[in-house]
């Protein structure tokens, strides 16, 4: 049963860090999208919008590119290696005192 709360945990702390990641990409992301827009030159909001969506099209499939592995593979690794390691919340050990743990193998 231990084994499986430990999955349970190393899927739902890889889903967090996963969202974490994409939020943060893409929120870097913003300023190189900016920059390369030039909205001075387009005349309705309809010619803004298309411009403002194929640079920021462009920008994020780029950054798919170069950082899809580290997007995919971090979050997995993190969230399990902290679920098994006992370092994530959720997956960490209880103290058992000597008192208690006397007390189960009395009783077996």
């Amino acid at each position: 049963m231990q084994f499986f709360k430990k999955i349970f945990f190393a899927l739902v702390w890889s889903v967090i860090f996963l969202l974490v990641t994409t939020i943060t990409i893409s929120i870097f992301n913003i300023p190189s999208v900016m920059k390369d827009l030039n909205t001075s030159k387009s005349s309705s909001f309809q010619e803004s919008y298309q411009e403002g969506y194929n640079s920021g099209h462009q920008k994020g499939y780029e950054t798919g590119q170069k950082y899809a592995i580290y997007i995919l593979l971090g979050p997995i690794i993190a969230g399990f290696g902290g679920s098994f390691l006992g370092l994530l919340p959720g997956t960490r050990k209880k103290k058992v005192q000597k008192d208690e743990y006397n007390k189960t193998l009395e009783d077996k």
